[in-house]
Parts: structure tokens; sequence; C-alpha cells
């Protein structure tokens, strides 16, 4: 992303805060569990860089921070992004690697209630189905299932789950989603000093 549209996108995001339109982030797992709507991104980054940015924040999710909007505080680091314009030939999916760093994975669980996701389903999912290598490779919305994510990169590691309660065709996907595990920050180790 150009620094032009860096600066333009924060620009967006400092209006909406102001207007009062943008859900603030929330100390680091405070919020453990709520709802949200992931809206489609319907314009192309070539069309128009600012609107597609835009669109951008509204189709991701931070667990971690509680929120989807607010862009500084998370620092572009989402735990999960809606793809795809929702259509038959073009369906919703949920990818997990949001960030150049990222090692992030989601798993679908089924159609299951939320209540039912817990640490022990951590446990037997990731021992019996790990996730395909390919980061672009997203796992298809269905309304009622569940996903589990793991968060992991230079940042950050977390668990999560969502289940999808509803998905309106073309526009946007609305899930419920909960933290199963506390968030860690990940300390990065400082470089040693050159040699001379």
């Amino acid at each position: 992303m150009s620094m032009i549209s860096r600066t333009l996108l924060l620009l967006l995001v400092a209006v909406a805060v102001v207007s009062g339109q943008v859900d603030r982030a929330h100390k680091p797992g405070k919020i453990k569990k709520g709802q949200t709507r992931l809206e489609a991104r319907k314009t192309a980054y070539e069309e128009n860089d600012q609107l597609f940015m835009a669109e951008y924040v509204k189709a991701t999710m931070s667990f971690e921070f509680a929120t989807r909007d607010d862009m500084k505080a998370v620092r572009n680091d989402w735990d999960i992004c809606l793809q795809g314009r929702g259509h038959k030939r073009s369906p919703f999916e949920f990818i997990a690697r949001t960030v150049t760093d990222d090692s992030s994975r989601i798993w679908a669980l089924g159609k299951m209630p939320l209540s039912r996701v817990s640490r022990s389903t951590v446990r037997s999912r990731v021992k019996a189905a790990p996730l395909k290598d390919d980061e672009h490779e997203g796992h298809l919305a269905l309304t009622g299932h569940c996903y589990l994510v793991h968060t992991v990169d230079s940042d950050s590691d977390l668990w999560a789950a969502f289940r999808v309660i509803a998905i309106i065709p073309g526009e946007a996907v609305q899930i419920e989603w909960k933290l199963l595990s506390k968030p860690k920050k990940i300390t990065r180790k400082k470089a040693p000093p050159k040699q001379p």
C-alpha cells in the first residue's frame, strides 16, 4: 500500500472516529464475546484505492481488540477478513492471514452452537484437521457454522471462535464471536549490535 493510500485511509478512519461511526478498540482481551457485521467489498483497488481501503476495514474483525473499525488501534493487524462478493459464483469466505508476517490458521467446525466451542475443541480440532497451507484459501461462510481461529503473528497470539448468524447475499455476514484464550503480546527480540 502506498504512503498516500495509508494517509488517506487514516484520515477516513479519523473522520469516522470524530463523527462517532467507528467502534473503537478496547484493551486487548477486555471484551470476551460479541456480535459484528462484516461488510462485502464491492470496489476493486484499481478502481478507487481509497474506497477499497474503507471497505476493507468493514470486512475485517479483531477479536483481540473487539473491533471491526478502529484501524489506528489495530494497526491493520486483523484476525479475520471476509473475502468474496457473496454471490453464487463468488461466495463469501473467511481468511485468517491478513498481514505479511502472519502464520494464523482457521478451521471450519461445522454446524453447531458457539457455546459448544471450548478450549478442548481447540485441542481436538488442531490434532484432527490442520488447515491447508495456502494462505489464500479460506473457508466458505455458511449460516449456523462455527469457525476456530488461531491468530499468530509478530504482535499477538490468541484463540477465538465465531459462528455465522446470517448471510445477506452480496452485502454482509453477521457473526457472533468469543475469545477462547487471553491475547498474548509477543515481545520482539532486539537485534544484536552489528559487529564493526
